[in-house]
């Protein structure tokens, strides 16, 4: 019995990479031995199937980075730069190297393993094509269809290294932060003690001031933890060796766009360009008796148990009569139909969540600088009376302290509204265009 089709499909398009492993390896068996003709590529070209291909490039290297030292001050968003002057900067024992967000999506994306394995695979079929009739209009479905699957796999790495890079830029504004509130109390706890020692204020309490600082200590070391984590992952990903003492050193741009993409237009967009959507429209085009293999193979990785259909005496034999083909054919020409419906729905749905989401992250993140802003406010003011003498020096410091918080909460918020963005540009299909432009 065939497997029925609908829109409740939809639960069961998988994005497994363990079954894209699978299906792909399938798929390759089979299309092997229909090796492809260089006019058949050159019709999938015109046709506008097949992704352009990633440039190629040297592989990044540690010692191929900039050097640069870790910053004493974390970024003020406004300057929408976190890079720090040379004034800012102070010795460190530990080696960092600049990268930045375009430097990440070239190296991700020429270490996407999975996608270099097919894009090898449909490069090898087109080497060596020597096949009859049959088997070009086979391999003309199968070339290309393993090349969307790589650029899809290409495009899921190189947003894993994104978010990545934005986890890991925020975890390191927030050791500065912190490390900065630690100066603070230790600050506070001098002052107090010289008040004391002056005679001018017997009665004040160094313990608000102490009591920050184990807090603060552990806060640190959760970072350090963080921040080793997220640096052997990004690397990981880039196919960069780290030195034992070596950190990279995330060049965010830490700012806000004016306005939020519009919603109808990237939907159009992503209707058109999304590789998985492609890939189904593409089986669906060139669905045929000789193509019916490759089908098949296609549809298991799209989530579907492509069964043939049973003959007269249980099952399709390889040698099919042409009217059980025929049949078959107009079956998977139903159930391809109805995939690609589902898919669009899922992709209208996907690009409509995320839409919100991304809305809700540049509020929030407009909100925190907001509140930035009036802790920065607040601090001016009692630093006045502080010199007044209205304001004591334990108030100041809660006041500080209130400062560097908020700017912290901000410099997430960001990194939060970064990381959708970057979701967003994945789900309409053109992640690695928005960054082909960027300079290196």
């Amino acid at each position: 019995m065939c497997v029925p089709i609908g829109p409740q499909t939809e639960n069961m398009l998988p994005t497994s990479r363990q079954q894209l492993r699978r299906s792909a390896a399938c798929l390759c068996a089979v299309v092997t031995c229909l090796a492809l003709s260089a006019c058949a590529t050159r019709r999938c070209r015109d046709l506008g199937w097949l992704p352009e291909q990633s440039a190629a490039g040297d592989r990044l290297s540690w010692s191929a980075l900039p050097e640069v030292q870790r910053p004493d001050k974390a970024v003020r968003p406004e300057l929408l730069s976190p890079t720090p002057s040379e004034s800012d900067m102070g010795g460190r024992s530990r080696q960092y190297r600049r990268i930045t967000a375009a430097q990440v999506v070239r190296a991700a994306s020429q270490q996407a393993d999975l996608a270099n394995i097919l894009e090898h695979q449909a490069d090898w079929l087109t080497s060596i094509a020597q096949a009859d009739h049959e088997a070009r209009c086979a391999a003309l479905l199968g070339e290309p269809w393993l090349r969307l699957q790589a650029h899809q796999e290409r495009q899921q790495r190189v947003a894993e290294a994104l978010r990545s890079f934005w986890s890991l830029a925020e975890a390191e504004q927030g050791r500065i932060l912190l490390e900065a509130s630690r100066q603070l109390a230790d600050k506070l706890v001098k002052e107090l003690e010289q008040l004391q020692q002056g005679g001018f204020a017997s009665g004040v309490q160094r313990y608000p001031a102490l009591a920050e600082r184990p807090d603060i200590d552990a806060q640190l070391r959760a970072a350090e933890a963080t921040i080793l984590q997220l640096n052997l992952q990004l690397a990981t990903v880039l196919g960069i060796e780290l030195p034992k003492d070596g950190f990279l050193w995330p060049d965010a741009k830490w700012s806000l766009p004016v306005d939020l993409p519009e919603l109808e237009p990237s939907l159009e967009v992503a209707l058109e360009k999304r590789s998985d959507l492609r890939a189904l429209q593409l089986i669906q085009e060139h669905l045929e008796p000789h193509t019916l293999e490759v089908v098949r193979r296609a549809l298991e990785t799209a989530g579907l148990v492509a069964v043939p259909l049973p003959a007269a005496d249980g099952w399709f034999r390889k040698a099919a009569l042409e009217a059980e083909q025929e049949a078959e054919v107009a079956l998977r020409r139903f159930q391809v139909a109805q995939l690609v419906e589902a898919r669009r729905r899922q992709v209208a749905a996907q690009l409509r969540g995320q839409h919100e989401a991304l809305a809700s992250a540049r509020q929030s993140a407009i909100y925190a600088g907001m509140r930035w802003e009036l802790a920065e406010k607040h601090r001016d003011t009692l630093r006045t009376g502080y010199r007044a003498g209205r304001v004591t020096v334990e108030e100041l410091f809660r006041a500080e302290l209130e400062v560097l918080r908020r700017q912290g909460e901000l410099l997430r918020a960001i990194a939060r509204f970064q990381r959708e963005l970057v979701t967003w540009h994945e789900l309409t299909g053109e992640l690695l265009e928005r960054f082909s432009d960027e300079p290196r």
